[in-house]
Formats: C-alpha cells, sequence, structure tokens
C-alpha cells in the first residue's frame, strides 16, 4: 500500500491505549502452525470436484497417450487451457464469490495464502506436465513446450479477466477463454501439419519465454493487489 495512505489511516483510525492486553494474550494464546502444516490445511480446503476434474483430464489424456499416439500431442496440448482454468478459477475464488471482507479477517494474510494455493496447484500440474511429456512419442522437451505454451496463455489470460472482472459470471469469461485457446490450437493443427513440427519449434519457444515473463508479470500485479486492498502491506 501507498505510504501516503497508511499515514492518513493511521492518522484517522485512532487505536485507543490497549487494556489488560498481556493477560487477554496469555489466555488466547495462537496455536502456533508450521509451513506444512499449513500446506495441508489449505490443500484440505481445495475442493475435492477441483481434484475429480483434474484426475479424469489426465486419465482422458493419458489413454490418449497410450492408445492414439499420433493424436496424443495436439489433444492433449489442447486440453491444457481447461487444466489452467481449473486452477485459476479455486485461486480466485474469494474474489468470484465476493468474500473479500471476509478474508481479511483472516488469521494469515489473502496474499499468504494465495500464493500457497498457487504453489500447490503448481507443483501438482508440473507433475501431470511432465508424466505426460514423458508418456509422449516425441521429445520429452518438445512435448513439454507444447503443454506449457497453451497453459500459460490460458492462465495469463484467466488472470488478466479475473484481476478486473468479479462475480459468478466471470467464470463464463474463464470457460470461454480456455474454449478459444483450444479451439485456436485445434484449428491451426488442422489447417498446419508443421505446427509441432521441429522447424516451429524456436517458435514456439519465442512464445514460451513471454508467456513465462507474463506470467511473473501477473503474480506481482495480483499480489500487490492484493496488498493494497486486503493485507494493508502486512
Amino acid at each position: 500500500m501507498n505510504n501516503d495512505i497508511k499515514e492518513r489511516l493511521k492518522s484517522v483510525c485512532t487505536v485507543p491505549d490497549p487494556k489488560r492486553k498481556d493477560s487477554f494474550l496469555k489466555d488466547h494464546r495462537k496455536k502456533e502452525i508450521s509451513i506444512k502444516e499449513l500446506y495441508i490445511i489449505q490443500f484440505s480446503y481445495i475442493e475435492p470436484v477441483i481434484w475429480i476434474l483434474s484426475a479424469v483430464i489426465v486419465a482422458v489424456l493419458l489413454v490418449i497417450s497410450i492408445y492414439a499416439e499420433r493424436y496424443a500431442v495436439w489433444v492433449t496440448s489442447a486440453f491444457m487451457p481447461v487444466l489452467s482454468t481449473i486452477a485459476m478459477t479455486e485461486n480466485h475464488k474469494s474474489e468470484i464469490y465476493q468474500m473479500n471482507e471476509l478474508e481479511m479477517s483472516a488469521r494469515f494474510s489473502i496474499k499468504t495464502i494465495t500464493m500457497i494455493k498457487m504453489s500447490i496447484f503448481g507443483i501438482v500440474h508440473s507433475i501431470i506436465l511432465i508424466m505426460l511429456s514423458l508418456l509422449s512419442s516425441l521429445n520429452s522437451i518438445y512435448s513439454l513446450v507444447y503443454l506449457l505454451v497453451p497453459y500459460l496463455i490460458t492462465s495469463n489470460t484467466s488472470s488478466i479477466l479475473l484481476r478486473h472482472y468479479h462475480g459468478k459470471s466471470v467464470l463464463l469469461g474463464c470457460l470461454a477463454n480456455s474454449f478459444i485457446v483450444s479451439m485456436v490450437l485445434f484449428v491451426l493443427s488442422k489447417k498446419s501439419h508443421h505446427l509441432y513440427s521441429a522447424v516451429m519449434f524456436p517458435y514456439w519457444v519465442v512464445v514460451l519465454v513471454l508467456m513465462l515473463l507474463l506470467g511473473i508479470w501477473n503474480i506481482f500485479i495480483s499480489l500487490k493487489r492484493t496488498e493494497c486492498f486486503y493485507g494493508f502491506g502486512n
């Protein structure tokens, strides 16, 4: 938060001197929670349907990778936006369902919770992406890039949507976004048989680097925004 705004808030909101603070804190001592416990708690708060949908998508992609190798790369690549949308909507659930004020009263800052959720999905989806790329008939590095590009494109565009629009209606926007990215990949793969060839790979790498940079910028802006609106700099 801007330092000038902080000082103005302090001048307007005068805090009274605490009474019996020490005895109160002694009687209501908070239980210390380790980082490991915090991760476990946040993992348990993620809706089971999120993991079920992710598992179904992965199962379908595994079947395609094993029994339809010819179509595995572009079909798997086209499914990545759906996987990305699942993670993005869960990460921004408090904004979508307008629970911001309630989040402000939580013990841990919303910035901390957001980072933990992002890292949980990042770890799980990284494992999925690596597993699918290893099962691909193509070079594993090539496959990983082909999967990461649509995933990151969807993540970045969904992040921008979620940052500018609120309420449940933004879910439709995120779903439409993932559908558009998937359909564009589908159409391009049908129009050009060289899309996933070695000749086009450098272009994929360029797009990947751009998407990674945009992703870092989006994370920075999102965390800065949560600090301004919810965390008051804590």
